[in-house]
């Protein structure tokens, strides 16, 4: 058996989401705080996050990837190397992927899909919001008037005492969506 690699994997599974007319925006190697997730997607309605590890990659950092990504996103899918696979220790929830290398080319083939996620955490997914964010949500909300000398903190605490979950998540993905990432190869 040839072993997978990160790469191959996401090349194949990049494809795939970009043949997809329902992500709005595809995002590599998004930054979590404490993890970073190597691909999330966007949707009109859900934050999704999708973790690589290849037959080549290690499992080590597995249990906090799921800490955060459980915190945050609505659906979240492993691609996994297939002599990975029965190693994969996942919530429920959570989609799973097998990709296996078949004479050169990588396949990858649906094990479980992904169910909504119940745990995201207020606190986890405002770690996305810049300030500028903040501010410009809490306009719209009418609960800016004089407040501008507030730092990041205290305008947060003012937007999660004043916002459901559901709002919060709304919110997120309309700001990934217009928001410019730059990558670096």
């Amino acid at each position: 058996m040839v072993k997978t690699s990160d790469k191959e994997i996401r090349k194949v599974l990049l494809e795939h989401l970009y043949s997809n007319k329902d992500h709005l925006k595809i995002i590599e190697e998004l930054d979590l705080t404490n993890a970073r997730v190597d691909i999330a997607t966007i949707t009109k309605k859900y934050f999704c996050g999708y973790e690589i590890k290849s037959d080549k990659d290690t499992l080590r950092r597995l249990p906090i990837q799921i800490l955060v990504y459980n915190y945050v996103f609505d659906k979240v899918t492993i691609v996994v190397g297939k002599s990975k696979y029965p190693k994969i220790v996942v919530p429920d929830f959570w989609g799973i992927v097998t990709a296996e290398n078949e004479d050169g080319r990588v396949i990858l083939t649906k094990k479980r899909s992904p169910k909504l996620n119940k745990n995201i955490n207020k606190r986890w997914l405002s770690h996305k919001f810049w300030k500028s964010d903040i501010v410009n949500i809490l306009k719209r909300l009418n609960l800016y008037k004089g407040k501008s000398r507030y730092d990041r903190g205290d305008l947060l605490e003012i937007l999660m005492k004043n916002t459901s979950l559901n709002e919060l998540r709304y919110y997120i993905r309309d700001i990934l969506v217009k928001r410019s990432y730059v990558y670096f190869t």
